[in-house]
């Protein structure tokens, strides 16, 4: 249930007579007046202290002499309400009125927390709109979070192309955790005007892989491979010019069986693909530790490709 104007002012002045909802806050339409008033309120230069410190008879020596007490200091448990209240403010304010302390927040050493609160916030409004105008406003502080956080902020929020332009833009940014991200946000994406981050996203990934290197590469690194499993799970994935042959090129570097397994199943869906299939049914063998028959998985495969691309070719021939 959204919070009132009044309630959040109780809250902010420390007199709140009713608890306030658990999870992201949601408050009620502001006029330009009331938002300007709880902006003021939740200025966290304006936060009551958050502990208490008492002076404990003690007596200790020091290289500067003695001292007679104990200074100790304990800190409320629990959520700090206006920490809570903070970041809904900020959401509440469609009408752009300016927030030093939202900028500050976002930009200190707990930013990626408060972008999270922030972004939460903008999910429960249900409104759209304000999430891209927030997301265009300060893009580089909120995009990372949107990406690191995805799995959750991905179906709470309307993805669609007005998103393309800042994916466009953070093709390589960030480490796994946020090309994972990018995959997955684009995965919710399926216009043809998507296609140029897709080819991207894939480009990001095959740059991961050095063909001369002789030790394996990326063997630890689940973020990358999650993502390019997403990247590949795309409705549009195969649109992408070339694509078999940049699969290929990676199965040619040092990278586990497992790992090239993964590859082989996207491949093993184009006939365009079916030279590579035959080839490594040749030289592929099976691990007791496959839960299925590698080999038999490949003819198979092979078959399938073979079949297609017989059909392909009587196809072409009658036209």
């Amino acid at each position: 249930m959204p919070l009132t104007y009044k309630a959040a002012v109780l809250a902010l002045s420390g007199g709140a007579s009713a608890p306030v909802p658990t999870g992201p806050l949601i408050l009620e339409p502001l006029t330009s007046e009331e938002c300007a008033s709880l902006i003021g309120l939740a200025n966290p230069a304006k936060d009551p202290e958050r502990g208490e410190t008492v002076f404990n008879p003690a007596v200790s020596f020091t290289r500067n002499g003695h001292q007679v007490s104990q200074r100790v200091t304990t800190h409320r448990g629990g959520s700090f309400l206006p920490d809570r209240l903070r970041p809904a403010i900020a959401a509440a304010n469609k009408l752009g009125l300016p927030i030093p302390w939202h900028t500050a927040l976002l930009e200190g050493p707990l930013g990626e927390t408060y972008a999270f609160d922030f972004l939460s916030c903008l999910a429960v409004q249900g409104d759209d709109a304000r999430f891209y105008a927030a997301l265009a406003e300060t893009e580089e502080t909120l995009m990372p979070v949107l990406c690191q956080k995805s799995q959750v902020l991905s179906t709470q929020f309307v993805i669609d192309g007005r998103l393309i332009p800042t994916l466009s833009r953070f093709l390589a940014v960030g480490g796994d955790d946020v090309f994972e991200g990018l995959c997955i946000l684009a995965k919710h994406i399926d216009i043809p005007e998507i296609l140029p981050v897709l080819e991207g996203l894939l480009h990001r990934w095959i740059q991961r892989f050095d063909i001369k290197a002789a030790e394996p590469q990326n063997e630890e690194s689940d973020l990358l491979w999650r993502g390019f499993a997403r990247l590949t799970e795309h409705p549009r994935f195969h649109a992408i010019p070339d694509w078999p042959q940049e699969l290929e090129a990676v199965l040619l570097a040092s990278i586990s069986p497992h790992h090239a397994q993964s590859i082989v199943r996207v491949m093993e869906q184009d006939p365009r693909c079916y030279v590579v299939i035959e080839a490594r049914l040749f030289k592929d063998c099976n691990w007791d530790h496959y839960e299925v028959d590698e080999v038999d998985r490949l003819d198979r495969a092979a078959e399938a490709l073979f079949s297609q691309t017989q059909d392909s070719r009587v196809a072409t021939s009658n036209l």
